[in-house]
């Protein structure tokens, strides 16, 4: 029968956008009602419940504990449509979290708008900080960038006197470095090329959320507080800008004691 269709059709749409299992018989001539699939006379006559009575509408079934209610279930047509509905939703979903992201300050979610699709760095409209755009697509490592900014290696060949008098000077260098070092022959200490702490850094990446992310800022001079009560020997500023939990960047200063292996002891 057509109004048997008619009700199957709506009581499967009923299931499938509310992601539900089944629904009660009361339930099931509530929406038909207000889908003006029955009338009021047929919900007085109890029309429904006579055909799933008489089998009619085999998606359902009787509770076997008292008192007995009748269950309407999806129809294989409606099994169906609810894969093809699943399919869209999430296909819906992932465009939307395409054009969204979370705020690493406030945790707001942002609907990113597509002239700033592209744009390095984004205001949050809740709390007003800027953050960084972690939605574009960044070569994976550093040596790409090199590798796509030289031409040819051929272009970069260097004479065999020229490469001696490099590591020449380079190790001039190093001797000048060491010979005028005062902190020489101490365990923690600032690097003579970048003025970073190797045990410091190494600490980091090990406890970072993503340690590749991890952008040293500036390094303070260590401090040798040798023969203190602390339960430290050393002690060295760090600014450094790396991503949370979230994704996002975040800019931080910590304090780091050092025992006099290097061994990082205590961090504020």
């Amino acid at each position: 029968m057509k109004q048997i269709e008619q009700i199957i059709k709506t009581i499967d749409k009923e299931l499938i956008e509310k992601n539900k299992k089944f629904i009660s018989l009361g339930q099931a001539n509530k929406i038909l009602l207000e889908n003006r699939v029955i009338s009021k006379t047929d919900k007085l006559n109890q029309l429904l419940k006579k055909w799933l009575e008489d089998g009619k509408i085999s998606n359902s079934s009787q509770t076997k504990e008292k008192p007995r209610q009748w269950r309407i279930f999806l129809s294989e047509e409606g099994h169906l449509n609810k894969t093809i509905y699943d399919k869209k939703k999430k296909k819906e979903l992932l465009e939307k979290e395409k054009h969204s992201i979370t705020c690493p300050y406030c945790q707001s979610k942002l609907t990113i708008n597509k002239s700033d699709t592209n744009s390095l760095f984004l205001v949050c409209s809740i709390c007003n900080n800027q953050f960084e755009n972690y939605k574009i697509k960044r070569p994976r490592h550093k040596k790409e960038i090199r590798q796509r900014s030289v031409r040819s290696t051929d272009e970069f060949k260097i004479s065999k006197n020229l490469k001696n008098w490099i590591f020449g000077a380079l190790g001039l260098l190093v001797i000048y470095f060491i010979a005028t070092d005062n902190s020489f022959g101490l365990k923690v200490k600032n690097s003579p090329w970048d003025n970073s702490v190797h045990q410091v850094e190494s600490y980091l990446k090990r406890n970072l959320k993503d340690p590749n992310s991890f952008e040293a800022l500036s390094w303070s001079k260590v401090k040798d507080k040798n023969n203190n009560n602390n339960g430290y020997r050393y002690k060295v500023f760090v600014k450094y800008r790396a991503k949370n939990s979230f994704g996002g960047y975040v800019v931080k200063t910590d304090l780091f004691y050092l025992d006099e292996k290097g061994n990082v002891v205590r961090v504020e």
